[in-house]
């Protein structure tokens, strides 16, 4: 799990803190930026979350 890239979607964080190879995504277009994840080459994207934050992935 720490080899891989790691997302965190957040409104109110600023920093992800020291988890290995984590990146924040936040601002008005989290979806668009979801969306290009998405597109990219890798594989699947794993969801860790509440039902309610992760329903429109």
């Amino acid at each position: 799990m720490n080899a891989a890239p790691k997302y965190v979607v957040s409104s109110t964080l600023t920093e992800v803190g020291q988890w290995q190879g984590s990146r924040l995504i936040t601002g008005d277009d989290i979806v668009g930026r979801l969306r290009d994840l998405k597109q990219q080459p890798g594989g699947n994207i794993n969801v860790a979350a509440a039902a309610r934050s992760s329903s429109g992935l």
